[in-house]
């Protein structure tokens, strides 16, 4: 797991360049955004799902079939040879990526990878792959959304969903993340999911009912089953989101409009992760809305006083995340299972 640490520490650095000259943000977000192209696209047996794709990629390709109806998924897959659907995934997620930041935040750049690093980049590059393309695709297509120019967003969203359909839940929150409530609104919808969380327990039988009628959650209820459901409890995700969440209620005055935005697409998520916490495939549908945090703290450095304890905090966070990435006990045992780096070159090494 060096190799991880030592990516964050580097990135630590980089910060405090970024931190004292706003000339070193763009600049190295670059540098940032090839190597973790090539960082994750030339892995090799790295991340829960490597080896189920391959065999995917196999049965896409021998006649055997696939249960994937993503059509440019499946294109891909036809086309490229596997080490080549890797790199693809990895190239056009780490590039969108970058042109979200370079739209919503191109001040604090790196501090955006960090956290996007610490909280993110693991899960959504590294282990579930399709969706980690879809959710770059979908956190570029915000840019479009601010701007209302819808059918570019929904466009986008489309071709997402031509690679992961859970990105289709986008759809029925575009008009949602348009209203502006107000904090006393905001508040009461905050207390109103609390009350959910903490009688799931009575409401799971009828919630599984319903959601074995949505298509995009029954597929993956198939595989997180009622009777193995695991209630998370409160997770230090969700004690984090809340935390932000609450923080900058006290500054929603001062935001500009973009970063208003942003906040929607934030309260949209929290309210949703702390709802559907009773169901961990509806939590992966969450990912497009938080992902948005990685705009959101930098504004701590702009809103906040105490610049220099607050990027401290900042990076402890983000430490304390990637730390428990590593050591969590999850579906597949230990985050750190499947996740020795191997590249394509010395791929011979692996076990």
């Amino acid at each position: 797991m060096i190799i991880y640490y030592f990516i964050f520490f580097v990135l630590t650095f980089l910060i405090l360049l970024e931190f004292f000259n706003k000339r070193f943000s763009n600049v190295n977000t670059w540098i940032i955004t090839i190597f973790f192209i090539f960082f994750v696209g030339i892995r090799y047996g790295v991340g829960n799902d490597y080896f189920a794709y391959y065999e995917n990629y196999n049965g896409i390709n021998n006649g055997s079939g696939t249960d994937s109806t993503e059509i440019f998924y499946v294109l891909l897959n036809k086309v490229l040879n596997f080490e080549l659907v890797i790199f693809f995934f990895s190239f056009f997620s780490f590039f969108f990526l970058k042109k979200a930041i370079d739209f919503f935040n191109p001040r604090y750049g790196v501090t955006s990878y960090l956290v996007f690093y610490s909280l993110f980049l693991i899960t959504f590059d590294i282990h579930i792959i399709r969706q980690g393309l879809a959710i770059s695709l979908v956190l570029f297509g915000y840019k479009y959304l601010f701007l209302k120019r819808y059918l570019t967003f929904l466009l986008i969203v489309v071709l997402a969903s031509t690679f992961h359909l859970s990105a289709l839940i986008l759809l029925p929150f575009i008009l949602l993340i348009q209203l502006k409530f107000s904090i006393k609104s905001q508040l009461c919808l905050v207390g109103l999911s609390l009350i959910v969380f903490i009688y799931q327990d009575i409401i799971v039988e009828s919630y599984y009912k319903l959601a074995m009628s949505i298509p995009l959650l029954s597929k993956y209820l198939l595989v997180y089953r009622q009777e193995e459901r695991i209630s998370y409890g409160i997770s230090s995700g969700m004690i984090l989101d809340l935390i932000v969440l609450i923080a900058l209620f006290f500054k929603l005055k001062q935001f500009n409009e973009k970063e208003s935005f942003l906040f929607r697409i934030y309260f949209i998520s929290v309210i949703l992760s702390v709802i559907l916490s009773l169901d961990p495939a509806a939590l992966r549908l969450v990912y497009y809305f938080r992902v948005v945090i990685i705009f959101l703290i930098p504004l701590f450095f702009k809103y906040f006083k105490f610049q220099i304890f607050t990027l401290l905090i900042v990076c402890l966070i983000c430490l304390q995340y990637l730390i428990t990435t590593f050591t969590v006990i999850g579906e597949y045992g230990r985050g750190d299972r499947n996740l020795k780096y191997y590249s394509i070159f010395n791929k011979r090494n692996y076990p």
